[in-house]
């Protein structure tokens, strides 16, 4: 069973999604992470968190190879 919220609406821009936190806030999932200058984002997936960290950490360390 999983700890989120269910719904059918699937919003396709912000304004939509905006729309649908305001009548069910429940709807989004955490943790919301963003990689902005790396055009990355995780929404509700914990290893996607730590996935974007990594990529963090390897270019941090000089150790990212190309556009990771």
């Amino acid at each position: 069973m999983s700890s989120h919220y269910a719904v059918d609406a699937k919003p396709s821009n912000p304004a939509q999604l905006a729309k649908l936190v305001s009548t069910e806030p429940r709807a989004l999932k955490w943790p919301i992470v963003v990689d902005w200058e790396g055009g990355k984002a995780a929404v509700g997936d914990v290893d996607g968190v730590k996935r974007i960290l990594e990529d963090l950490r390897k270019q941090r360390d000089g150790e990212a190879k190309g556009d990771d």
